[in-house]
């Protein structure tokens, strides 16, 4: 080999250790996922250049993570090496993973659980017991995350936790505790872990005599039981009269999928709803866009269980796109709604947050919710009707007088802000999980505290978007494309820089 061609290829290996060495420190990259999952969002870097002290983040994971868990583990410090790069020295990572006996006491340390996996070792099959969780110290504070592969969204889950330790000002929710609502203990345990996350949630009791604790930001009602008694209303109102945030997500009738029966009953909120121009109806909302429900039948002395649409139980797609309550939630599924009006005459902000489908029906008393009842084109006559509001502006009390308990404290009006949705049942624990349910209660609750950045974050899901193949022909042609394209492509390409330096051969 001549001297000129030792000469070029030590300079083209300078060369690439430069590039190297400038693309570690500057680099530019393209995400091209629909979410910008790979990407740090703005609301994201307000938070990390808010941090007035370094945020410690360990990692704890054991050394052998089967798969699929791992892919879990390496995008969660894919996600935490951007942070790294973005705040620099606010934010520093260590990783707990060589030696068993040292990942085991950190775990034990922080609270860290192990978990269980099945793994192929060996060509058998295994249970390994893993480590894969988090801990977030920040000045005397400190967050677990116990397991890595239940992040969904790992940004979401990081950045509201940094969030929460870094708050100077911790923000209250109250979950009341009225005419026997859902709450914390018995039926809601979902919705409060959830919150949880970003705020001091509570459960409150409305005793007679006394106010809901103005250290509340928010006060959430969830599918009260009883009919609330005139004591319970009024805490409720001069809460709301006082500049707070209400959400009311209220059941005008109940219903039962197994006798097929349904009956109307009274909230307590009857008077107020009058006053301010709201009604929510006793109209039954059914959809030919419905949720699946399991359906057990007895066939030849077997159970056979089979999944089929039920028009009582909506599944929501339509929203108010241009709300930030609405960002990322896709679909809703709710339980024996019923149909809200408003009086457009008054002087509130109205906003509808979400409709039913294009193909909705009305049924009014007797209520028929069998499930093998039959429908026809011509049940379903209506066309997007609004099932939740957003409420801004100066509301009227239903109370005249004050009551006796209230003497001293009394409101007959005041402005505030209220999200009424007409059916409770769907963020209880039983539907909470299905669709975006959960989703849109967390959504709401950072719209009402205003917390525009968790709304921006928690959209950031992967979401996966198959190709659909219909002719089995097609199918094994894209088959075969996928499997001899590469290889083809790179030995053509081959192939044309051989000619090319033939041919520069030739000529020197």
């Amino acid at each position: 080999m001549s001297i000129r061609r030792w000469i070029n290829l030590v300079s083209v290996v300078i060369i690439v250790i430069f590039l190297n060495l400038i693309a570690v420190r500057y680099y530019y990259k393209i995400d091209l996922t629909e979410n910008k999952i790979y990407t740090v969002s703005e609301a994201t870097k307000k938070t990390l250049f808010r941090l007035k002290n370094p945020l410690n983040v360990k990692v704890i994971v054991s050394d052998d993570i089967p798969s699929p868990y791992n892919t879990s583990v390496r995008f969660f410090l894919d996600v935490l090496n951007e942070y790294k790069s973005v705040a620099s020295d606010k934010v520093k990572i260590d990783i707990i993973q060589d030696v068993p006996q040292i990942v085991e006491k950190a775990a034990n340390l922080y609270g860290i659980p192990p978990v269980q996996v099945n793994a192929i070792e060996s060509d058998s099959l295994q249970i390994k017991k893993i480590y894969m969780g988090a801990v977030l110290i920040y000045e005397d504070k400190t967050e677990t995350i116990p397991v890595i592969a239940n992040v969904r969204v790992p940004e979401y889950e990081l950045t509201s936790l940094i969030k929460r330790m870094s708050s100077e000002n911790e923000k209250y929710v109250a979950i009341i505790d009225a005419g026997k609502s859902a709450n914390p203990y018995s039926n809601m345990r979902t919705v409060f872990k959830a919150l949880s996350k970003n705020y001091k949630v509570e459960s409150v009791k409305i005793e007679k005599g006394k106010l809901i604790d103005k250290k509340y930001d928010v006060a959430i009602l969830v599918s009260p039981i009883e009919e609330l008694k005139p004591e319970e209303v009024y805490p409720i109102e001069e809460f709301l009269f006082s500049g707070k945030s209400v959400i009311l997500a209220v059941d005008k009738v109940d219903g039962s999928v197994q006798s097929g029966y349904a009956f109307k009953k009274e909230t307590g909120f009857e008077k107020f709803f009058n006053k301010n121009g709201i009604k929510l109806t006793n109209n039954l909302v059914f959809d030919a866009n419905a949720t699946l429900i399991n359906v057990s039948r007895n066939a030849g002395g077997f159970i056979v269980t089979t999944a089929v649409k039920y028009p009582f139980f909506p599944e929501i797609i339509n929203f108010n796109r241009e709300l930030l309550v609405t960002k990322g939630v896709s679909t809703v599924n709710m339980i024996f709604p019923t149909e809200i009006k408003i009086d457009k005459k008054n002087q509130m902000k109205v906003t509808p947050i979400m409709f039913s489908s294009d193909k909705t029906g009305l049924e009014k008393e007797p209520y028929n919710v069998a499930l093998d009842r039959q429908y026809s084109l011509n049940d379903f006559q209506y066309s997007k009707i609004p099932l939740a509001f957003i409420l801004e502006g100066k509301f009227v009390s239903e109370f005249e007088k004050p009551l006796n308990e209230y003497k001293d404290n009394f409101r007959n009006k005041g402005v505030g802000k209220l999200i009424l949705v007409s059916d409770g049942e769907m963020f209880k624990d039983d539907y909470v999980v299905s669709g975006d349910n959960l989703k849109l209660i967390q959504n709401v609750v950072d719209f009402l505290l205003s917390d525009p950045e968790l709304l921006e974050l928690r959209g950031k899901v992967v979401k996966f978007h198959p190709i659909m193949i219909n002719s089995p022909s097609n199918a094994l042609l894209i088959k075969y494309l996928i499997l001899f394209a590469p290889p083809i492509f790179i030995i053509v390409i081959g192939f044309v820089v051989m000619k090319i330096f033939g041919k520069r051969r030739v000529r020197l």
